[in-house]
């Protein structure tokens, strides 16, 4: 091929190339859209840091909030917590936040975390602090009567600095579920007894709590756990839910 051939060959395949352009930008036009080309612009990459530089006191690290969760003895995994604080921080629904089962305060701080940075609702951390009978062994941190798990839970939230959010309500869920409004409740994570007998307990006594809407997150919803599954199941087949989903042995349903 000749230079002149190679020239015209290039420049077939410019026009070509503006008018496919075009085309697309009328089609886009009649969509009621506009492209708008931006000029002077000379590294895109400097734009992005220009608006994280401006936006930075906004923005939630949530890689950060898992990272710090692992400070706090816990069961739930870190990427599970980060789930939590999502789900409970873009919640839009106002209301107050429930956490049944909150033993030294890793899931605690996610969904407490998620309320405080939203300026959403009151939370409310159940817990009476001696584990779950027979199986007390699992919930030893330093002393194996247990007696040091409150004030384990009440330091990690001192330093995180969130002990001044949270209502804590030592106590059993019975007694617990008197101090919170019925319909008032948007955010419910039950994370108690894993029994069938104990799971079904905390859902009669938290269900009314729940507003229109609200979201319900069962932790160890897998075959492990039979209790679980079986008092979770037995609960959706009695109500409506809009959405349900999983994730890492975690249940969400969302209240019609």
């Amino acid at each position: 091929m000749t230079y002149m051939e190679s020239k015209k060959l290039i420049y077939q395949e410019g026009r070509d190339l503006h008018m496919i352009i075009s085309t697309l930008k009328r089609a886009i036009n009649t969509l009621g859209y506009d492209i708008t080309k931006y000029k002077n612009i000379k590294n895109r990459k400097d734009i992005y840091s220009d608006i994280q530089i401006k936006s930075a006191e906004n923005i939630v690290d949530v890689d950060s909030l898992g990272n710090s969760s692992l400070s706090i003895p816990g069961m739930i995994a870190a990427r599970s917590g980060q789930f939590l604080y999502t789900l409970c921080y873009f919640q839009t629904l106002a209301g107050d936040v429930v956490e049944i089962g909150s033993w030294q305060g890793r899931s605690t701080m996610f969904i407490a975390m998620a309320a405080k940075n939203s300026g959403n609702g009151k939370v409310f951390a159940i817990d009476h602090f001696y584990g779950t009978s027979g199986k007390e062994k699992y919930f030893r941190v330093d002393k194996d009567d247990l007696s040091d798990l409150k004030s384990n839970f009440i330091t990690n939230m001192e330093e995180l600095d969130l002990l001044d959010s949270i209502n804590l309500l030592d106590m059993s869920s019975e007694k617990a579920a008197q101090h919170i409004d019925e319909g008032s409740v948007r955010f419910l994570f039950i994370d108690g007894e894993h029994t069938k007998e104990g799971v079904q307990k905390d859902i009669e006594l938290f269900y009314p709590k729940l507003k229109k809407n609200s979201i319900i997150v069962f932790d160890d919803y897998s075959l492990k756990y039979t209790g679980v599954v079986e008092a979770v199941d037995s609960l959706i087949s009695e109500k409506q839910f809009s959405r349900m989903m999983t994730y890492d042995r975690t249940l969400v349903l969302k209240v019609e």
